[in-house]
C-alpha cells in the first residue's frame, strides 16, 4: 500500500449504509438516480457512494414538506408535524449515537445544479441540537419562499413557484481548519490549477464572508505553484493532499465541481460538492487560438451547416496536404500531419479558418521565410505575429530548388494541363439525368470516386495561384499606376466573363415582348416556366444558361443553397429588369479603357526597350494566369454542384425510407453521418432527432449576432465567452475610406447595403456596399453603378469580374459595412482606391475618369 492509500484509509470514514422504510427520512443507500430531491443532496450522494470522506447524513424528503403543508394556509406558517419529529428523532439517535450536534442544510431542488447554485440563499443552521432540529428544518422549508430567492429565480429566468424543498441533516463537523476548493480556477477557467482556499474553524466563516480566506494554487503534478505566505493555516502537505482529493472528485463527477471541506483531528471530510457555475472565459495558459473568415467568407459566408463544412474541411485537409508534397514538405511528424485536419474551424455555425494552424503549417514549406507575404497575399491575410521557428539549411535550398522546378514546369506547359485538367473534370461527372438511378451504395460510391479524383488533380490550381500572384507582382512595380494596371488586366477567355453576355443577350430577346418581361419582372416561377414555350427563342437561350451556369448561385459552395438550376427565379428576375431598363444604354466599354491604359502605358516606357518589352510579357502570362485561375475556380463550382445533386439524392432516398422529415434535412448531417449510415460506419441511426437538433442549432446561429471577422480563443473554442475580439486595424471614424482599386472610373450616387442576395431587389443605379462576394454576385453587378466591398483583393472574383463589366470597384475597405447605411451619398473613386462620404443630396452623376498617366 503506497503513501497516499494508506492516507485515504485513514480518512476515508465508515459511512452506515441501511435501508429504512420511514416515511420522510431518506439514507444515502436508499436514493436512487433521478430521485427529486436537488443537486446538493445528488452531490453528498455521489461523493458517498464513491466512497469520499463525508460525514454520516441523512435527508428529510420533500414529500414531509408537502404533508405539512396541508396544515398550514401558507409556508410563513408552516410547523413540523408530529409524525415527522417523531421520524426525526429515531434518525438522529442513528445517525449520532454520541448526541453528537448536527447541521441543517437546504437541499432545493434546483440548487447546487450546473445553471443555478442559489449560493447562500437558502438558510443552513450549524451546531443545532436534536430537540431543535424539526424546528431548524421549517426554517430552512421557509426560506425557499424568502423575498431574496423569488427574485432571484425571476432574473435567472426561473418560474416563481419554488417545488418543494429537501433538507439535509448532517453530522456537525468540528472543524479545525475548513474552505472552498475549485478543481479549476473558477475566474479565469484556467484547468492548470486547483484553487484551494482555507480558514481556520467553520468554512461558513469564509463563504458569508466573515473571514478572509488563505488561498492556494496547486497545479496537476502536486506541487504548490503560489501560497499565502509565512503563517498559513494551511501546510503545503495538506494543501497537496486536498487539491490530489478534488482532483479525484472531478475525475468521478466529470465535471469542474466546487468543494466544500472540513479537516477535523487530522482526518478530511467533504461536506459537499456542486458544479462550478458561471465558469469564467480562460485567460490562463492556454495557448490563444487566432480565427479569421475574411479571406474563406468570399466562398462560405453566414451561417452553413454540417454537410458544408465537412466537405470544405475535407477537402482543404487532403487538397492543401497534397500540394505541401509537392513544394517540397514531405516527411511530417503526426503532430505536423495533424494540422492539416484543423485549418477550417466551425464556431456557431460558421466556417472560419484556424488562422493560428495556418501558419504552422506554411512554416513548413521550404523557404517560408522569403515567401512569406506571397503566400500571405494568396491566403488574403496578414501577419498575426507568428514567428518562422524553422532554420535555413543545404536540405530546404535543395528542396526550394525542386519546387521552383515543378512551378516552372506548369508555367511552361500549364495551356496543355488546364486543357488536360478541364477534359478529366467533364468525365467525373455522372450524367445528372442518371443520378436518380443509381442506388444508395453507387451514390456513395460516385462522391468517394470524384473526391479521389479532385484531390490527386487540384495541385494545378494552387500553382496556377501562385504564378498568378508573382506575374501580378511584378506588373505592379513596372506599371506603378493601380488604375492603369486595373484596366490592362481586363480580358476575355473566362468562363465566368461569359455570364453578362448571356445575361444581355437573353435581355434583348425578352425586350422583343413586353408579356414576357412582365413575367419575368413580376410572375411566379411557375407561371413563368408554365409560359416559357410560347418564347422559343428566349427559351432555348436559358435552357443554354442553365446547362452551362445551372451552378451558378449567391453562396454557391454552400451546399445547401438551392442553385440556378433548381431556384432560377432570381436570374429570371434580373433579365427582366435588364429588358425593362433598355439593355443596349449606359454600356461602358472595357475595351476602349483597356487601349487608352495600354497607350499610356507604352508612351512611358518606349523610352526603355528593355521594360518596354518585360511589361508587354509580363501583360501577356498575367493575364493567361488570371484567365486560367477563374476557369479553374469555375470548376470547382461545378464540383461543389455535382455534389450538391449526389446528396440530394441521397437525401430524397432517405425520406422515402422514412429516415428524414425532408430530402434537405440531409444537409443537416455531415458527410461521415450521411454516408456512414450506408456503410454501416454511422455512430448513431437515429437521423431524425440528429437533423431536429441540428437545425435548431442554425436557427439560434441564423439570429444571433455573428463573431467577428478575426478574433481569438483560449481555451474551448465553441464556447461563447472564450471569443475573444481583435480590433480591426484601418477603421477610421473619418469621411473617407482607403482600399484596394480594382476597376477605374469614378462615380457618385446613392449606397444599396446588400446582406442577402438571395432576398435584395436592387434599385438600378446604386452602388452596392457588401461584406464578400462570390462569382454568383455578378447578377447584382449589371444593375450597379459601382461596387464597394469589406473583402476582397485585387485578384479576387468581384475584381476580376467587375474590370470585366467595366464596374468601378473598391475592395478591402475595412468598416465599410459599418460605416454606411442605405440611402448614404458617396463618392467613389476605382482609380485611387478611395470612397468619400457626402453631405447632402447630389445629383447622381456616372461616367470613368481618365486614367492618370
Amino acid at each position: 500500500m503506497n503513501q497516499l492509500q494508506e492516507k485515504e484509509a485513514v480518512l476515508t470514514p465508515q459511512n452506515e449504509v441501511r435501508a429504512s422504510d420511514k416515511k420522510f427520512i431518506v439514507w444515502p443507500s436508499e436514493i436512487k438516480e433521478g430521485a427529486p430531491l436537488g443537486g446538493k443532496v445528488k452531490g453528498l450522494a455521489r461523493l458517498t457512494a464513491n466512497h469520499f470522506p463525508v460525514p454520516p447524513w441523512v435527508v428529510v424528503h420533500p414529500n414531509a414538506f408537502l404533508e405539512s403543508l396541508r396544515s398550514a394556509e401558507s409556508p410563513v406558517e408552516l410547523h413540523c408535524g408530529e409524525k415527522l419529529k417523531l421520524d426525526l428523532m429515531q434518525s438522529l439517535e442513528e445517525l449520532c449515537p454520541g448526541r453528537d450536534r448536527v447541521a441543517v442544510r437546504s437541499a432545493g431542488l434546483q440548487e447546487d445544479g450546473v445553471q443555478h447554485s442559489f449560493a447562500g440563499l437558502l438558510q443552513t443552521f450549524l451546531d443545532v441540537e436534536h430537540h431543535d432540529v424539526s424546528d431548524n428544518v421549517v426554517k430552512v422549508w421557509r426560506s425557499a419562499f424568502d423575498p431574496r430567492v423569488l427574485s432571484y429565480r425571476q432574473a435567472r429566468g426561473m418560474a416563481s413557484r419554488a417545488p418543494a424543498p429537501a433538507v439535509i441533516i448532517q453530522r456537525m463537523v468540528r472543524a479545525d481548519k475548513a474552505g472552498v476548493a475549485f478543481s479549476l480556477d473558477p475566474m479565469s477557467g484556467n484547468s492548470d490549477y486547483v484553487v484551494v482556499t482555507a480558514v481556520k474553524g467553520a468554512a461558513s466563516l469564509l463563504m458569508d464572508g466573515h473571514a478572509d480566506g488563505e488561498t492556494w494554487h496547486v497545479n496537476r503534478r502536486g506541487a504548490v505553484i503560489k501560497s499565502p505566505g509565512k503563517n498559513t493555516h494551511l501546510t503545503s502537505e495538506e494543501a497537496c493532499l486536498i487539491a490530489q482529493w478534488v482532483r479525484k472528485i472531478e475525475t468521478s463527477f466529470g465535471s469542474p465541481q466546487d468543494i466544500e471541506w472540513a479537516l477535523e483531528g487530522g482526518r478530511f471530510y467533504f461536506l459537499q460538492a456542486r458544479p462550478i457555475t458561471a465558469l469564467g472565459s480562460s485567460r490562463g495558459k492556454e495557448a490563444p487560438i487566432l480565427w479569421d473568415n475574411s479571406n474563406i467568407a468570399d466562398s462560405f459566408g453566414g451561417v452553413t451547416t454540417p454537410l458544408t463544412f465537412s466537405l470544405a474541411r475535407q477537402i482543404y485537409a487532403k487538397a492543401y496536404r497534397r500540394f505541401f508534397r509537392l513544394m517540397g514538405a514531405g516527411s511530417l511528424s503526426s503532430s505536423e500531419e495533424d494540422l492539416f485536419h484543423k485549418l477550417l474551424g466551425f464556431i456557431q455555425g460558421r466556417i472560419y479558418c484556424n488562422l493560428t494552424h495556418w501558419y504552422r503549417a506554411l512554416m513548413l514549406l521550404p523557404g517560408f521565410k522569403w515567401s512569406r507575404s506571397l503566400l500571405e497575399e494568396m491566403m488574403g491575410y496578414d501577419d498575426p505575429g507568428l514567428q518562422n521557428r524553422r532554420h535555413f539549411a543545404v536540405k530546404e535550398f535543395f528542396l526550394m530548388l525542386m519546387a521552383g522546378g515543378r512551378m516552372l514546369g506548369t508555367y511552361f506547359t500549364l495551356n496543355h494541363k488546364a486543357k488536360l485538367f478541364h477534359d478529366r473534370v467533364d468525365t467525373l461527372f455522372i450524367d445528372k439525368n442518371r443520378i436518380g438511378g443509381l442506388r444508395e451504395e453507387e451514390l456513395a460510391r460516385s462522391y468517394h470516386d470524384l473526391e479521389k479524383e479532385m484531390i490527386t488533380c487540384w495541385d494545378l490550381p494552387f500553382i496556377t495561384d501562385s504564378l498568378a500572384l508573382i506575374f501580378h507582382r511584378a506588373l505592379t512595380r513596372i506599371c506603378g499606376d493601380p488604375g492603369l494596371q486595373n484596366a490592362l488586366l481586363s480580358e476575355e477567355g473566362m468562363k465566368i466573363a461569359e455570364l453578362p453576355s448571356r445575361l444581355k443577350q437573353m435581355s434583348l430577346v425578352a425586350a422583343e415582348s413586353k408579356e414576357l418581361v412582365r413575367l419575368l419582372r413580376f410572375a411566379t416561377e411557375e407561371e413563368i416556366l408554365e409560359n416559357l414555350p410560347n418564347h422559343t427563342h428566349f427559351k432555348s437561350l436559358f435552357d443554354d444558361y442553365l446547362e452551362s451556369f445551372g451552378d451558378r448561385c449567391a453562396d454557391d459552395l454552400r451546399l445547401e443553397t438551392a442553385t440556378a438550376r433548381e431556384n432560377p427565379l432570381p436570374v429570371f428576375r434580373t433579365i427582366g429588369s435588364l429588358a425593362f431598363q433598355d439593355p443596349g444604354k449606359n454600356e461602358s466599354d472595357p475595351q476602349s479603357q483597356r487601349k487608352k491604359a495600354l497607350q499610356q502605358v507604352n508612351t512611358r516606357l518606349s523610352s526603355n526597350p528593355i521594360y518596354f518589352r518585360l511589361f508587354h510579357w509580363l501583360l501577356r502570362n498575367t493575364r493567361d494566369l488570371i484567365r486560367h485561375r477563374e476557369n479553374f475556380r469555375f470548376e470547382r463550382t461545378r464540383l461543389f454542384g455535382h455534389i450538391r445533386r449526389i446528396f440530394t439524392e441521397l437525401g430524397l432516398r432517405y425520406y422515402r425510407r422514412g429516415l428524414l422529415v425532408s430530402p434537405h434535412d440531409i444537409f443537416f448531417l455531415t458527410i461521415e453521418e450521411s454516408l456512414g449510415f450506408i456503410d454501416g460506419t454511422a455512430s448513431t441511426v437515429n437521423l431524425r432527432d440528429l437533423v431536429t437538433v441540428r437545425k435548431k442549432e442554425y436557427e439560434r446561429f441564423s439570429k444571433s449576432v455573428p463573431p467577428p471577422n478575426r478574433f481569438e480563443t483560449r481555451g474551448i473554442a465553441d464556447l461563447s465567452f472564450n471569443i475573444i475580439p481583435l480590433d480591426q486595424k484601418g477603421v477610421s471614424a473619418s469621411e473617407e475610406l482607403k482600399g484596394i482599386a480594382c476597376s477605374g472610373g469614378k462615380v457618385c450616387g446613392k449606397v444599396q447595403k446588400i446582406t442577402n442576395p438571395h432576398e435584395s431587389p436592387i434599385k438600378p443605379g446604386r452602388i452596392l456596399v457588401l461584406e464578400h462576394t462570390d462569382p454568383s454576385s455578378i447578377l447584382l453587378f449589371t444593375h450597379a453603378a459601382g461596387l464597394l466591398v469589406e473583402r476582397g483583393s485585387a485578384l479576387s472574383h468581384a475584381a476580376v469580374l467587375a474590370r470585366e463589366m467595366g464596374l468601378p470597384t473598391i475592395v478591402s475597405l475595412k468598416g465599410l459595412t459599418r460605416r454606411l447605411k442605405d440611402g448614404d451619398h458617396v463618392e467613389l473613386d476605382g482609380t485611387s482606391g478611395i470612397v468619400k462620404k457626402l453631405n447632402g443630396t447630389p445629383a447622381p452623376r456616372y461616367g470613368f475618369s481618365k486614367h492618370s498617366s
